[in-house]
């Protein structure tokens, strides 16, 4: 086919491309026509991907209604085999092909602009998005009024341009748009580095505003009566975030549970391997202080203290699953050799430096114990008696995969899924489970569809199960062991894409 044909030609092409030396070599001239020759080509390679895209869920479409799919489940999967193929996530996959389908079929002269490398594909999608809701009519009178402007401007100003003309010519959209987007508000979080994370919030543009001036003048209040020392008024700010939306102060312990994974050697023997809080990295040494409550200081940079170290030599945790007594208190659970210090004999980090000490209403801290593969360093067993909370086995798929395992899709885990459907016989374990987001547990469901767990070893290494417990079977602890597994996933298409839970710590070389 001329389209195979086209396809191989274009690797070829991809694959004499110059390397650097050669790029180095040649006139200053040549390497700017160069790139703009590129972003020329990204944009022409943009619009045949969107033509594509809109080709594959036609065709799709139809496949689907050959098959008897209800008519509700029409177009279910279809955005997800392109995320797959593209590796981005769903959402974005989805949005995407919502811009092209806008595009393709209702802004023939954006299209050509792209198409001849004269816009960028981030440009007729700002285009496209904010002409969404128009009729076809509409559409082709933005269309035709933006195509002689839009190669001079910026993406930002055609998407504002559009929106603007879409606005005039049909004031009802332009206040559809906006209850689209107040029922589109949600909150979110990303992590940040050093341990830190953003927590974000699309909201109305008044109600932002609302928060914001709260915050300041709570802030500067604060600041005015000495309450808040010498902390920056946007620390200020983000402790009276913290404070307003739980309920307790910053500087006390929040009654919630959050998952903190780290390495044994990590809380123990002050080593200093990366750690996870819900699935964001973490350094060592501030998850140690995390899981010991030693890092309430750190709040409070003025008053000079020093960021948590590593236990003192001597210093021995409580066995799993006892509650850890809140610092300051001097209890020692049986069996647990030194207590934890008091506030009368603060522990040192290894140069002799006191460490801070947390208030004593901070919550308590729990100890799960967790098994890993000693090759890959993948979960793969836990202690299954009640441990302060219920749901052991649920709770264990979702520590392990920490985001939904489908590849690219980096959505919160909603669903513990059966890999072997539950009603063909699939049983509700360990090694039947795996974490997805809500999306993809219903795409699975459609026809063609199908995944499956296969053994996952790192090349070269062999599995050998924790000295505790024995892969597939109950210690006498009451825990219980799955080998590593690898997902696999097969679309409708036939394509195949694999996940691998992610490791605990680096897999042994």
């Amino acid at each position: 086919m001329m389209v195979e044909e086209w396809m191989r030609d274009m690797a070829d092409l991809l694959a004499g491309a110059p390397s650097s030396e050669q790029l180095s070599a040649i006139p200053g001239v040549v390497q700017i026509d160069l790139i703009a020759a590129l972003e020329s080509a990204k944009a022409s390679l943009s619009a045949v991907q969107a033509r594509a895209e809109v080709a594959f869920r036609d065709a799709q479409l139809e496949e689907q209604s050959r098959l008897g799919v209800p008519r509700k489940d029409l177009g279910r999967g279809i955005a997800d085999q392109l995320a797959l193929a593209r590796r981005v996530t769903p959402k974005q996959a989805s949005d995407q092909l919502t811009f092209h389908r806008v595009l393709v079929e209702s802004l023939p002269r954006t299209l050509r602009l792209l198409e001849g490398g004269r816009i960028s594909d981030w440009g007729a999608s700002q285009v496209a998005r904010n002409v969404l809701l128009l009729d076809e009519e509409d559409r082709d009178r933005i269309d035709e009024a933006l195509a002689p402007v839009l190669p001079s401007l910026t993406a930002g100003a055609a998407g504002r341009r559009a929106l603007a003309l879409a606005q005039s010519l049909d004031p009802e959209a332009a206040v559809r748009r906006r209850s689209l987007a107040v029922a589109s508000r949600r909150v979110g979080l990303r992590p940040a580095p050093d341990g830190m994370s953003h927590l974000h919030a699309l909201v109305p543009v008044e109600d932002g505003v609302a928060m914001i001036a709260a915050l300041r003048s709570a802030a500067a209040t604060a600041r005015a009566t000495g309450e808040s020392g010498s902390l920056p008024a946007g620390a200020v700010m983000a402790d009276l975030l913290v404070e307003r939306v739980t309920g307790r102060s910053p500087m006390v312990g929040v009654p919630i549970e959050i998952q903190l994974l780290m390495t044994d050697r990590t809380l123990l023997a002050g080593a200093e391997e990366t750690a996870t809080l819900d699935g964001m990295p973490l350094p060592g040494g501030v998850a140690r202080g995390l899981a010991l409550g030693a890092t309430a200081a750190l709040r409070t940079p003025h008053r000079g203290t020093p960021p948590p170290g590593t236990l003192p030599p001597g210093t021995v945790l409580p066995p799993p699953g006892t509650a850890l007594p809140p610092p300051g208190t001097a209890a020692s659970p049986p069996g647990a050799g030194s207590p934890l210090r008091s506030p009368q004999s603060p522990p040192a980090d290894r140069q002799g430096a006191t460490l801070p000490i947390a208030p004593p209403e901070e919550a308590s801290r729990w100890i799960r114990r967790l098994y890993t593969d000693p090759a890959t360093g993948e979960l793969n067993g836990m202690d299954t008696r009640r441990r302060f909370f219920t749901g052991s086995v649920r709770r264990f798929i979702s520590l392990r995969d920490q985001h939904c395992r489908t590849p690219w899709c980096d959505a919160p885990i909603r669903d513990i899924d059966h890999v072997h459907r539950a009603a063909d016989g699939g049983a509700t374990d360990l090694s039947n489970g795996v974490g997805h987001c809500e999306r993809f547990n219903h795409v699975r469901e459609m026809p063609g569809w199908d995944s499956r767990l296969e053994p996952g070893l790192v090349p070269g290494a062999t599995l050998v199960p924790s000295a505790a417990i024995v892969p597939g079977s109950a210690d006498a602890d009451g825990a219980v062991a799955a080998s590593g597994k690898v997902l696999r996933i097969t679309t409708p298409t036939g394509h195949e894409y694999t996940s691998l839970a992610p490791s605990l710590r680096d897999a042994a070389v």
